[in-house]
C-alpha cells in the first residue's frame, strides 16, 4: 500500500486547517518566524500559511468509515465501543493509543483490507478537542 505524503496545521491567524507540505517561514523584520505549510494558490505558484507549530500532523495514508483522512492527532472511536483512540507516530509507525484497556496498537490493525478503509470514524483531535482524552475520576 502507497501513501500519500502531506501534512496538515491550523492557522495561527483563524481556525482554519490548511493541508500541504511543512516548511520553516522566515519574514525578517515582519515579526515572524516559525512553521508554515506550503500550498498551491489558484494560479498554480506556491503559498505559505503560518501555522500553530504544535498543530502540524502528518497524514497516515488511510481513512475512517466515512472517508476522512486520518492524520496524527485525530481521535478515533468505534461506532460499538465508548474507547477512544488517540492516533500518534511511535518509533516508525503509525499507532493508535487507548482503547479499554489502554494499550497501543499499529493503525494498520483497524484496517479493513477489502473496503480500503479502517472501520473506525473520526469523533475530533486533540487540538480542538483535548476535553474528549479527560479521564473522570
Amino acid at each position: 500500500m502507497r501513501r500519500e505524503v502531506k501534512f496538515r496545521g491550523r492557522r495561527i491567524n483563524g481556525d482554519e486547517w490548511v493541508y500541504g507540505f511543512p516548511h520553516v517561514i522566515d519574514t525578517v523584520g515582519e515579526g515572524y518566524t516559525g512553521r508554515g505549510i506550503q500550498t498551491q494558490s489558484n494560479n498554480n505558484r506556491p503559498f505559505s500559511y503560518q501555522i500553530d507549530k504544535e498543530t502540524l500532523s502528518e497524514f497516515t495514508g488511510l481513512k475512517d468509515k466515512n472517508g476522512m483522512e486520518i492524520y496524527e492527532g485525530d481521535i478515533l472511536a468505534f461506532e460499538e465501543d465508548k474507547f477512544l483512540w488517540l492516533v500518534e507516530y511511535d518509533l516508525c509507525c503509525f499507532v493508535a493509543n487507548g482503547g479499554e484497556f489502554n494499550q497501543k496498537e499499529e493503525l494498520i490493525e483497524f484496517y479493513d483490507w477489502k473496503n480500503e478503509k479502517l472501520d473506525i470514524v473520526i469523533v475530533g483531535n486533540i487540538y480542538e478537542h483535548p476535553h474528549l482524552l479527560e479521564v473522570s475520576s
